[in-house]
């Protein structure tokens, strides 16, 4: 009983949120940081899609602002490999972070 007390606990308490933007521009990151930072959001950079991939399967994002046009792969193409991952037998639904 004490650990569903503790899980609820832990789920109803607030929390900051973890907002991933993956650009290779500088110019553009830094813009789009200073737009959508906040102080309840911290704020994951990469600069290709490879770095993405593996910030995404190292730790819980809540957000991904993605660059379409990133140097190694295009932005569909890293939806396409979250999707995979989060759906690999076909399954309907899935998430990155809850």
């Amino acid at each position: 009983m004490e650990a569903a007390f503790e899980r609820i606990k832990d789920y109803a308490s607030p929390r900051r949120k973890r907002l991933l933007i993956v650009e290779d521009n500088h110019a553009e990151l830094l813009g789009i940081k200073e737009l959508l930072g906040h102080d309840d959001i911290d704020v994951v950079t990469a600069t290709n899609g490879a770095d993405a991939l593996a910030i995404l399967k190292a730790q819980p994002i809540d957000c991904m602002v993605l660059d379409l046009r990133s140097p190694d792969m295009s932005g569909l193409d890293v939806l396409g490999s979250v999707h995979g991952e989060l759906n690999p037998a076909g399954s309907s639904g899935g998430r990155v972070h809850g």
